[in-house]
């Protein structure tokens, strides 16, 4: 993947977060006005002391937004809450990954699916005595509908283009769930289609949620025929928890839907129209 690098900005007093997959840490300015753009502008950025966080493009980026610059102390991790919460996120991603099987370009969504997760679920803040999302406390109102949440690397079957549709033809295909498109309205998913390896971004889709194609290595997502209801056998796990794992800490008892016989209503035996 081109994405080797990370940027975290957490808001101190909400705890919402934002984190911003880089190709090149000189994205760093990039991603505080990204992150002014998208969520709001701070009072004071606070960092530590690594070479793109002191460097005079970032400063004058301060200076534009009108936010104070300021720095943690060296060797103080207590004051640096951004690694507290990238580690989070990572922790949540690192899991989604491995349940999933997903490979490791598809880390940056991972990520992001983690962040969003952490953004809407609630904590208690000790100061104010009261529960709350990191998201009301920025926006002032709940997530609209938390039910949007499925598990990453799931198997979706997203609703073809009305021009792609036959009419004895599949009428959707199957996609790996990858993230929240959060530039989108509500409701609306980014999927991984493993035969194009290109991004979509659909609301019309119906979840498996206990359906992880890429779990399947290699193994082909459709039968014979195009049928892509026959290969949910996916008891495969991983192969990082195959090889060397205790068995109490291993997934190797994973067990896939069991999907009725679907009977051929449009040939006969003998594959003559019937």
């Amino acid at each position: 993947t081109d994405y080797r690098y990370g940027q975290a900005h957490m808001c101190y007093k909400s705890r919402y977060g934002a984190v911003f997959p880089m190709k090149s840490r000189r994205q760093v300015v990039s991603t505080f006005e990204q992150f002014c753009a998208d969520i709001f502008t701070p009072k004071i950025l606070i960092r530590d002391n690594i070479s793109e966080n002191v460097s005079k493009a970032l400063l004058k980026a301060c200076r534009k937004a009108v936010c104070q610059s300021g720095y943690s102390t060296p060797y103080i991790p207590q004051q640096d809450y951004a690694e507290g919460f990238i580690g989070h996120v990572c922790r949540l991603a690192s899991f989604a990954m491995v349940y999933s099987g997903a490979p490791m370009f598809l880390w940056r969504y991972a990520i992001l699916c983690g962040v969003f997760i952490h953004n809407i679920t609630a904590g208690f803040y000790s100061l104010e005595g009261l529960w709350a999302t990191p998201y009301e406390l920025i926006y002032g109102e709940p997530f609209p509908d938390s039910s949007i949440v499925m598990p990453f690397g799931c198997a979706a079957l997203v609703l073809l283009a009305k021009g792609k549709r036959r009419k004895l033809g599949n009428r959707c295909a199957l996609m790996v769930f990858i993230h929240y498109a959060t530039q989108h309205p509500t409701y609306t998913y980014a999927f991984w289609s493993p035969r194009t390896g290109r991004v979509f971004y659909r609301q019309d889709a119906i979840f498996l949620v206990d359906v992880f194609p890429l779990r399947w290595g290699n193994k082909t997502v459709t039968s014979s025929t195009g049928d892509l209801l026959i290969p949910y056998v996916c008891e495969r796990a991983p192969a990082s928890i195959r090889t060397g794992t205790p068995k109490k800490h291993s997934f190797d008892d994973w067990a896939g839907p069991t999907l009725p016989s679907f009977e051929n209503h449009l040939r006969t035996d003998a594959g003559a129209p019937a």
